[in-house]
C-alpha cells in the first residue's frame, strides 16, 4: 500500500492515509491507532480501529468531498458506514490483519 500512496503522491494526486501511527507515507496521514494493530499488545481488539474509522465518517472527514476512493485492509465493521457516505470503497482481499 505504501508504494502505491507514494506514486500517486509522485504522479500530484492528493493521498490521504487512515491508518496506524507508525506508518510511513509521502501522503497526508492521519492516525488512527498509534501501531499497527499486528505488532500491538497481544490482547488488542482490532475492533476498535474499524470503530475509529465509523467515527471518521460520522464526524465527516472521511467524507470530504475531495476523498474521491477509499481502500480499507482491516476488518468488515465499518463497510456499512463509509458505503453510506458515498464514496466508491475498494477492500483488500486475503488476510485482514
Amino acid at each position: 500500500m505504501a508504494w502505491l500512496v507514494d506514486e500517486l503522491v509522485n504522479l500530484r494526486h492528493e493521498v490521504t492515509l487512515f491508518a496506524s501511527g507508525d506508518s510511513r507515507t509521502r501522503g497526508e496521514l492521519h492516525a488512527l491507532w498509534p501501531r499497527a494493530l499486528r505488532l500491538g499488545r497481544p490482547r488488542v481488539d482490532p475492533n476498535a480501529a474499524c470503530i475509529l474509522l465509523i467515527e471518521l465518517d460520522r464526524s465527516g472527514l472521511a467524507s470530504r468531498p475531495r476523498l474521491r476512493c477509499v481502500h480499507a485492509h482491516i476488518n468488515w465493521l465499518h463497510l456499512p458506514a463509509l458505503t453510506r457516505s458515498g464514496i466508491p470503497l475498494s477492500k483488500a482481499i486475503g488476510r485482514s490483519n
